[in-house]
């Protein structure tokens, strides 16, 4: 059986008021999933 649940990334942005991403820095999103914080600060 699949499991069709999708990821919703968590204080998504409050993450990135605390990153405050630059362009040109580089970021690692570690999560298992969908990559939902690492795609927002792109």
């Amino acid at each position: 059986m699949m499991n069709d649940t999708i990821h919703i990334p968590v204080l998504l942005h409050e993450i990135i008021d605390i990153f405050q991403p630059l362009p040109g820095q580089c970021f690692v999103d570690g999560t298992a999933n969908g990559g939902g914080h690492a795609f927002a600060l792109w």
